[in-house]
């Protein structure tokens, strides 16, 4: 029996210990736990970030009509397990008859996102995104009454903004907040939520290693035109 409350002491006292622990963000070790505690603050620590590049497409030959390298044109390095996906930011345009067939544009290590939910027309509604890492800041939302704003709380908004907000945890998962009628307006319709996933040490990539690119493309005649993608 002493032996037993011994037990049963030691395992008391080690939860105890881990509560007083994650109860201070000086000494708090669980990711969900600095969010919780931070909160109480008004702060929101930063999520995963996205690596940025210069890209260089190159053309085999002169186009003899116009080619439009569309944004969201995806490229990615070559492994086949595991390739790290990069997207084009911004239309890029290598006009007809160029004699130096090169653009240089600016790829994300990202993926955009679209997700669509149906609104139940009740206060302080939830939608989770289920594509992960979420991208800070990349959240669009639209709803049958209208374009929505992110705003960090509610506790400005007044019954005819149109607010939502966005509170991630411990995974990076993000989920999308309404408001309750009085503090935003609840939406209506068709909820539509576009966003971008991705960031993190993987896009990370060396020099060189961005060598794929996604899709056929074709000139604005429609005929298919061969182009190559690097790094440098």
């Amino acid at each position: 029996l002493v032996e037993l409350y011994a037990f049963v002491g030691d395992v008391l006292a080690f939860y105890q210990d881990n509560q007083a622990r994650e109860s201070r963000i000086a000494t708090s070790t669980q990711r969900k736990n600095l969010i919780a505690l931070t909160k109480l603050l008004g702060f929101r620590p930063a999520g995963a970030k996205a690596a940025t590049v210069d890209a260089v497409f190159s053309l085999a030959a002169a186009p003899i009509a116009a080619v439009t390298l569309r944004k969201g044109t995806r490229v990615r390095t070559a492994s086949v397990t595991e390739p790290a996906v990069f997207q084009l930011l911004a239309d890029l345009i290598v006009p007809a008859g160029a004699a130096s067939p090169i653009v240089t544009g600016s790829v994300e290590h990202s993926e955009s996102q679209e997700e669509l939910f149906a609104s139940n027309g009740l206060p302080n509604q939830e939608v989770a995104l289920p594509a992960t890492p979420f991208l800070d800041g990349s959240a669009t939302v639209t709803a049958g009454n209208g374009d929505y704003l992110e705003v960090q709380n509610f506790l400005g908004s007044t019954a005819t903004d149109r607010h939502f907000a966005v509170v991630i945890d411990q995974n990076d998962r993000a989920a999308i907040l309404f408001g309750n009628g009085v503090n935003g307006t609840i939406p209506s319709g068709t909820i539509t939520v576009r966003y971008k996933s991705g960031g993190g040490a993987k896009g990370n990539v060396n020099a060189g290693t961005l060598q794929k690119l996604d899709g056929p493309l074709t000139d604005e005649n429609g005929s298919p035109v061969t182009v190559s993608v690097t790094n440098p």
